[in-house]
This record gives structure tokens, C-alpha cells and sequence, in this order.
């Protein structure tokens, strides 16, 4: 009785481990979804930014960061909180494609 219950437990470990293995084969890292996010924003990654850009695009995320901040205190509870951060996410992406297109025509 005892080699029957030790085996049905390895067993069972070994199955919630291949579960879990899945699960995270399925999760993607934060890298992984930050370039598939680019990739849709339809801006290559191997785009190389001067040092200007990219304090740029440092700017743009601290002043959404700030702005997001704001909007959670000032709308908090509010129905309209949810849609605000959404355009400020819109807004910022839009900005930091700029900069990025500007790497492709710098001309513009």
C-alpha cells in the first residue's frame, strides 16, 4: 500500500510539473511582449536611436507616468479613469513612434 501511494504522489508531482511547464511555455517574458508591441506599432527593433532619442523617449514615459499618476488620484473610483489611462497609453505610444520614425527618415 505504502509503493502504491508513494508512486500515485510522484506521479502526481510529475504531472503538475509538466502542467506548469506548459503554462510558462505559454508566458511570454517582458522582453518578449515589449518587442511583439513594437513590432505591431510597425517599428523595428534594430532601429538604433542616437543617445538624443532615447532621453527623448525617456521623457515621453516620465511624463505619462506622471500624467497616469495624476489621473488615477484626481478620477479615482471614477467610470472615466479606465478610458483616461487608455488614451494616455495611446498618446505616449504615438510619441515614442515618432521618435522612432525619425530614425527611418530623419529628414522629416
Amino acid at each position: 500500500m505504502v509503493a502504491y501511494t508513494e508512486t500515485w504522489n510522484y506521479s502526481k508531482h510529475k504531472i503538475a510539473m509538466n502542467r506548469e511547464k506548459a503554462v510558462m511555455s505559454e508566458l511570454k517574458s517582458s522582453y518578449e511582449i515589449a518587442l511583439a508591441r513594437i513590432k505591431g506599432m510597425g517599428i523595428d527593433e534594430s532601429a538604433s536611436l542616437t543617445e538624443e532619442q532615447k532621453q527623448r523617449i525617456a521623457e515621453i514615459k516620465r511624463e505619462c507616468e506622471a500624467k497616469t499618476a495624476e489621473k488615477k488620484i484626481l478620477l479615482k473610483g471614477a467610470e472615466e479613469l479606465a478610458e483616461d489611462l487608455r488614451r494616455l497609453e495611446i498618446r505616449r505610444d504615438e510619441k515614442i513612434q515618432a521618435v522612432y520614425r525619425e530614425t527611418h527618415d530623419p529628414g522629416k
